[in-house]
């Protein structure tokens, strides 16, 4: 093999060109319209257009896919995750015309990759499993829901059988939302996997969620690489993973490691794959499923054992023993954490963040002692509501947790990234977490921390007191010395902006101007600084004995900046006219999108009164759902869309009427 096809893009994909290139192969991408202008098709040494931006017209099109491979004579596809990686008609496809597929057997996939087969099989292996059951039809008799109750238990959590990445799953807590939920996993399954069966488990409350990664070849080597904790998830995604699982006794790690390897044996498992499993709070142990693919993780696994998983893929699928390559006793050394960083905005629901990146220093934060970066993204880019939201990991290396935890907060604290909001400022505050420095967090801690995270007025007035020191340092002779700047003349000023979308207002005053000094005020807290340094594309201040960094670009300082890794976008405020309502806001009877994507679903006939709670649509995009809600209370009057439509941020989806008094 001396070619290989990544049938995917963004990070994975430059993350196997590199591999690829130092082991001397000839790289090919594939690509949509919307990634045309994507680091990973320039980097690549041929592309080949596969289709439109939709993935089901370029990612996911299996034919245009095999097409682009036979054209460029590739003698390797590798999936990369999501998309193809784990459809086991396209690897029998792949294999079928005479080209290696860069990951586990057909058969192994269609397998494993059956949530209920493959617990059905750990079952006839005598290992335990999360008590649930399997259901065809989604419509179930008061005597099912007794049956379930007796068999599963509550809290339950509904999956969709042939999915993975957190879609198609619902906590139900009573079993009065037992109906609704079903309806709304068996709609995503379908949605997003093409299979709308699901199956229910008991939810084990407390729990870790821990994964042993695995590799097996096709001279019998079976190879247990460790494990990783991936407890830290929002929607059931994975957020913060680290490696390895410390918290686990070795009696508990070496039972895991058993169960993973009698699974590895009985399918005769080649390439890499994931055991997942979850570790209850009294230290039970349940398999969940196998990932029979690369994990978005895998970096923890490199950085802990000095591996290269990509390259034992590629080894593997030429048919090579790795015996010669992989640890048979896999002693990881140090402790490895990643962070996925997506473009989102917590302080909004999560709302997905799209538009051009402005500026960015993932490249840069890579060279910090102890951090890789694996980036899909470089300033210029463009983030298409199309994909999901993973723009870009940051792994940290360090011979301890603690090490690794302390870098990993350099490295968000450093993160330079605009004008795209990211979730740079939560990810800073999980790291920092009491329950997370300890290591006693659970799944259910950051469902805690988002609640306890917003973007409070406290740290948006930071953003707003360090927008004003920008604006009121000029430079003058960058930049050679603080004499170099200046501050405006004192005195009080009432500064008003719309931050991040929402209105903020503040006083600044500059205090002693010799010395450099900034005190800026809003609802009664008040922020002092001095500066102690000024580029043109940075501010560092010291601010309550902490030392801070605004990062901002170059030629518009005023436009947005970025602290703690959080970026704020400033509009200024301008004063509206008494009486009249903005145009569009929810109140003006105006439903309109607050993000591009697809209306999954109308939630409400047209015609029915509503409160301003009501979620009237839910829209997909990057590969999140997002309820609609009225935002005013009346009649639901006019619909501009259907569901299966695309829309762009701002468009009117429909008109509310003033019910009648």
């Amino acid at each position: 093999m001396d070619s290989i096809l990544v049938a995917n893009r963004g990070e994975i994909a430059r993350r196997i060109f590199r591999t690829a290139r130092r082991m001397g192969l000839r790289t090919i991408a594939v690509y949509s319209e919307a990634d045309r202008l994507a680091p990973f098709v320039r980097e690549a040494h041929e592309s080949i257009l596969l289709g439109a931006s939709e993935a089901s017209e370029s990612y996911l099109n299996q034919e245009r896919i095999l097409e682009a491979a036979k054209s460029t004579k590739a003698e390797g596809i590798h999936p990369g995750y999501g998309f193809l990686s784990e459809k086991p008609e396209f690897a029998a496809a792949v294999e079928s015309a005479g080209i290696s597929f860069i990951g586990p057997a057909p058969d192994t996939i269609r397998l494993l990759g059956d949530k209920v087969q493959s617990r059905l099989l750990a079952e006839k292996l005598s290992i335990a499993t999360v008590p649930g059951t399997h259901l065809k039809s989604i419509t179930i008799s008061s005597k099912i829901q007794k049956e379930i109750l007796e068999k599963v238990g509550l809290p339950l959590i509904v999956k969709a059988a042939g999915g993975g990445g957190g879609r198609g799953m619902r906590i139900v807590r009573e079993i009065s939302e037992l109906e609704s939920a079903l309806a709304r996993a068996s709609s995503e399954a379908k949605s997003f996997f093409n299979n709308e069966e699901v199956f229910l488990e008991r939810y084990v409350e407390g729990a870790r969620h821990v994964e042993i990664q695995f590799f097996g070849d096709s001279h019998g080597n079976v190879f247990i690489l460790s494990e990783r904790d991936c407890s830290l998830q929002r929607n059931h995604q994975k957020v913060i993973e680290e490696g390895p699982a410390v918290m686990l006794s070795e009696s508990q790690r070496n039972a895991l490691h058993s169960a993973t390897r009698r699974l590895v044996q009985e399918t005769h498992y080649r390439n890499a794959g994931t055991a997942e499993f979850l570790v209850s709070h009294s230290g039970e142990h349940y398999f969940l499923e196998v990932n029979s693919r690369l994990q978005v993780e895998h970096p923890v696994t490199e950085s802990i054992l000095g591996i290269d998983l990509v390259e034992a893929q590629i080894r593997a699928a030429r048919g090579e023993d790795l015996s010669t390559y992989l640890p048979f006793d896999a002693s990881p050394r140090g402790h490895a954490i990643e962070l996925r960083l997506c473009a989102e905005k917590p302080s909004k629901s999560f709302q997905a963040a799209t538009g051009r990146i402005e500026k960015s220093n993932l490249d840069e934060l890579a060279l910090l002692p102890g951090i890789r970066v694996d980036s899909g993204v470089e300033a210029g880019s463009t983030v298409s509501h199309f994909y999901d939201s993973l723009i870009g990991k940051i792994i940290s290396f360090g011979n301890s947790r603690e090490d690794a935890r302390q870098q990993a907060i350099i490295a968000v604290r450093n993160l330079s990234f605009g004008k795209i909001e990211t979730n740079a400022g939560l990810l800073l505050e999980l790291l920092s977490d009491a329950d997370f420095r300890s290591n006693t967090h659970s799944l259910f801690s950051l469902s805690d921390i988002v609640h306890r995270y917003s973007e409070s007025a406290y740290s948006v007035h930071l953003a707003a007191h360090l927008r004003s020191f920008v604006e009121m340092t000029e430079p003058q002779n960058l930049p050679s010395s603080l004499l170099a700047f200046s501050l405006t003349p004192l005195g009080t000023k009432v500064k008003r902006a719309q931050v991040n979308g929402e209105p903020f207002e503040w006083q600044e005053r500059a205090l002693r101007a010799s010395s450099l000094e900034l005190e800026t005020i809003s609802g009664g807290e008040t922020i002092e600084s001095s500066l102690i340094d000024r580029t043109e594309d940075s501010l560092t201040v010291s601010c309550g004995g902490e030392t801070l960094v605004a990062h901002f670009p170059k030629h518009a300082s005023s436009a947005f900046l970025t602290v703690n890794g959080t970026t704020y976008s400033f509009e200024d405020s301008r004063p509206t006219i008494e009486g009249k309502k903005p145009k569009g806001s929810a109140h003006s009877g105006d439903i309109r999108s607050p993000l591009p994507g697809k209306i999954l679903e109308i939630c409400i006939p047209f015609g029915s009164e509503v409160s301003s709670d009501t979620v009237i649509f839910r829209l997909e995009s990057m590969k999140m759902e997002h309820p609609i809600r009225s935002g005013a209370t009346g009649i639901l009057a006019e619909s501009k869309v259907a569901a299966g439509d695309s829309v762009v941020a701002g468009q009117l989806l429909a008109k509310i009427s003033p019910a009648s008094p």
